[in-house]
């Protein structure tokens, strides 16, 4: 995208005909993806063998964060990698970027089968992203996860 790779994990089962996608995205704000990989990874391997699925799970690098300014700009930026995915048609949406994808979701929209959001803090307008509040929040759980 734009000249640079992007990485992405990708889960599926072996020997089937994938019959479904689905498209996780997470962002570490408060929980590095080393930490997140093993629960993904647990819940993939229950979900694409019984529904025949690819799961493509986008994380920190998957994105060009440094371009990233506004909620606007991950819209933006999150339909942009995935419409990049090497597959076509409807796709179930995981949203764990505590908001930041609700953009993404909305121009999304004709393609998606399904939508799950997972919110474990709060919804944040634009003007807290960035705030000194922000970074204090993101300082003090940054600095609780260390020892992992």
């Amino acid at each position: 995208i734009k000249g640079k790779k992007r990485s992405v994990l990708v889960l599926e089962p072996p020997g089937s005909k994938i019959e479904a996608v689905i498209v996780y995205v997470t962002l570490p704000c408060f929980i590095p993806i080393s930490l997140q990989k093993p629960a993904v990874e647990a819940i993939a391997k229950y979900l694409c063998p019984r529904f025949k699925a690819k799961m493509f799970v986008l994380y920190e690098d998957s994105f060009d964060i440094p371009q990233i300014n506004s909620v606007e700009d991950w819209g933006h930026e999150m339909s942009s990698v995935i419409e990049a995915l090497p597959f076509q048609g409807k796709f179930v949406f995981v949203d764990n970027s505590i908001g930041k994808a609700i953009p993404a979701i909305w121009k999304l929209e004709s393609r998606l089968a399904a939508c799950v959001i997972i919110n474990p803090c709060a919804w944040f307008n634009e003007e807290f992203h960035g705030s000194p509040a922000h970074k204090g929040m993101v300082k003090s759980i940054t600095a609780s996860l260390q020892p992992y």
